[in-house]
């Protein structure tokens, strides 16, 4: 989304493949919860990979983050890698990061208690294998756990271990895919399999075309496809996806892990929501009790699958500055941070009418370093970082955040 003074815009890439701008209905958009998660553009780069024959590894700005914050929020880091192929169709960082808000953005509107973020990325000399089918899509997931000497993927593992990566996704040319489009091992029991389900992979078109980097991590998240289940394929007999037929009006409809009935790729969209029965979509509800509800598996998974690879050592060092930059043009102001010393997993920023916080407002988790703030009224904020260790003092900006009537 953008936003021009007081008029939004929504950028959505259409089932054609083209992008498309649309004015949605700002009353019906909560735009904190739109932007609350993602991850920081800026890059560093490295001269060369150390995965297969390509160069092109790179590591996000910000060290990798723990995996749990005090306030339970589940931290799942992913290790991205990615074919040359998909390196020519697709700008990949510019890719991840939309995947990854777009992830973000499922786990906030479903109010599942997680973020995500891709923690390193590394270019792989593999080519995946010409029409693509689902057991070719299975092998090369289970390809990439192997250490065997020349193996293409042998490097993985060490890179999961080094970047303390919970999960590790492959994404390939989409070109060479047949009846499939990626897949991810399932994690099949409460515990997680954490040694066994940890990798996925894709194709690179069906990332903005049927969300598929979320829909293939998933299974890794262990949540199954729609029910009734193929048995052994999700960690709660309940934690499956959901379609809808489309009736009484409604049109079809699947959630993100949605896949059977009627509901094909090319005749539904793909909600960016979790299944769950206390939520509706045009008045239907997007899941079943007691069958489909992803929702209520993910809040223990979620941690689970986070607690796979956990960053150790102290809290994040003290904020320099904090900076509120008023946009004074109606309610538009920004967070502005310095990473702290230390290794900083994500931010939590409160908001409160006085500089005392005596009933502040949680307004966002996550890890970016500048955040947009949408404000009624005059407004103090404050911000610290956490990782698994704890949280530094908070840090109260530097001015209010204001309103202005009008933009000066």
């Amino acid at each position: 989304m953008m936003r021009v003074g007081p008029i939004v815009y929504e950028l959505r890439q259409g089932s054609d493949g083209n992008t498309y701008t649309r004015e949605p209905d700002i009353a019906a958009y909560e735009m904190e919860s739109v932007c609350a998660h993602g991850i920081d553009s800026h890059r560093d780069e490295k001269a060369s990979g150390t995965f297969g024959a390509s160069p092109g590894s790179r590591e996000p700005h910000a060290a990798a983050q723990a995996s749990k914050s005090p306030g339970g929020t589940a931290v799942i880091d992913i290790l991205l890698l990615y074919t040359g192929g998909a390196a020519s169709n697709y700008d990949i960082e510019a890719l991840a990061n939309a995947s990854i808000t777009s992830m973000n953005v499922s786990f906030d509107d479903s109010d599942v208690d997680a973020v995500g973020r891709v923690v390193h990325y590394e270019a792989s000399s593999y080519t995946a294998p010409l029409n693509v089918d689902p057991f070719q899509a299975i092998t090369m997931a289970e390809q990439m756990k192997s250490t065997f000497p020349g193996n293409t993927f042998e490097d993985v593992t060490p890179l999961r271990n080094t970047h303390n990566a919970d999960l590790a996704l492959l994404i390939w040319d989409e070109a060479r895919a047949g009846t499939t489009c990626g897949a991810g091992l399932p994690a099949d029991s409460p515990s997680g399999n954490s040694e066994t389900k940890w990798t996925a992979n894709t194709g690179d078109g069906c990332i903005s075309m049927f969300n598929n980097f979320t829909h293939e991590i998933g299974p890794n998240l262990g949540i199954g496809h729609d029910y009734p289940p193929n048995a052994g394929y999700q960690a709660y007999s309940f934690g499956n996806g959901y379609s809808y037929p489309g009736s009484g009006g409604v049109p079809e409809f699947r959630t993100i892990m949605g896949s059977n009935g009627s509901c094909t790729l090319s005749s539904c969209d793909r909600l960016n929501l979790w299944s769950d029965p206390g939520k509706t979509y045009q008045s239907q509800a997007i899941g079943v009790p007691s069958e489909s509800d992803a929702v209520q598996a993910l809040e223990t998974m979620a941690s689970v699958i986070g607690g796979y690879r956990t960053p150790s050592g102290a809290a994040p060092g003290a904020f320099g500055t904090v900076s509120i930059i008023r946009g004074l043009c109606f309610g538009d102001n920004w967070v502005n941070y310095a990473a702290p010393t230390g290794l900083v997993g994500w931010y939590e920023i409160e908001t409160d009418s006085n500089s005392w916080f005596s009933s502040p407002d949680s307004f966002y988790r996550g890890v970016e370093e500048s955040v947009p703030l949408e404000v009624t009224s005059s407004t103090w904020v404050r911000v610290r970082a956490c990782n698994s260790a704890g949280c530094n003092a908070w840090k109260t900006g530097s001015q209010t955040a204001t309103y202005t009537a009008g933009c000066l």
